[in-house]
């Protein structure tokens, strides 16, 4: 099952990198300064979320209203959690992972036509690693992480006294393990 999902996973980068036209992380030159979006720089992607708690969104969400379900620090998004995309109309689509100073550290993005797994930067997933096995161990990572992120939210849900949530988190942690199966 993890082959086929695998598989399944690796032409649905390839269609996302085909389709999408994702670009490879830039690093700002050594001598830019690095500001934060909260403290009032537009550059910074973290520009989401209340102020005490930014994160970025993936790339590929342009439009929608997006939220954090997981721990803020410093004022952005720590840790794992899961960012939920609202968009009217249109069936929400999360990343379940983790996130290191508001940014997208390691995770999975469930869209209506599947998943995006890996290591994140700048708003999207890295490209694919030159060694097989590298890029498997990749995958599999980020699907961890989204298992247990998921986890989390239902735990926190349920002392929130949100079972019907929880229950919702609870199947898709399931379900994301599954894909390693």
């Amino acid at each position: 099952m993890l082959r086929a999902s695998l598989l399944f996973t690796l032409s649905l980068l390839s269609y996302w990198d085909a389709h999408l036209a994702f670009a490879a992380p830039v690093s700002p030159p050594p001598s830019a300064p690095v500001v934060d979006r909260a403290q009032g720089n537009a550059e910074d992607p973290r520009s989401d979320g209340k102020p005490s708690c930014r994160f970025e969104r993936p790339k590929v969400w342009t439009s929608g209203s997006v939220s954090w379900q997981g721990r803020c620090r410093d004022g952005f998004a720590e840790g794992i959690g899961v960012l939920l995309n609202a968009v009217e109309g249109q069936e929400a689509e999360r990343f379940y992972g983790r996130l290191h100073q508001g940014r997208l550290n390691v995770g999975v993005l469930q869209t209506g036509q599947g998943y995006i797994a890996g290591t994140w930067a700048g708003g999207t997933v890295a490209e694919k690693l030159a060694d097989d096995m590298a890029q498997r161990n990749a995958i599999i990572a980020a699907f961890r992480a989204a298992a247990d992120a998921s986890t989390s939210v239902s735990k926190s849900l349920v002392k929130k006294g949100d079972g019907k949530a929880s229950r919702f988190y609870a199947k898709q942690a399931r379900s994301l393990r599954d894909q390693m199966d």
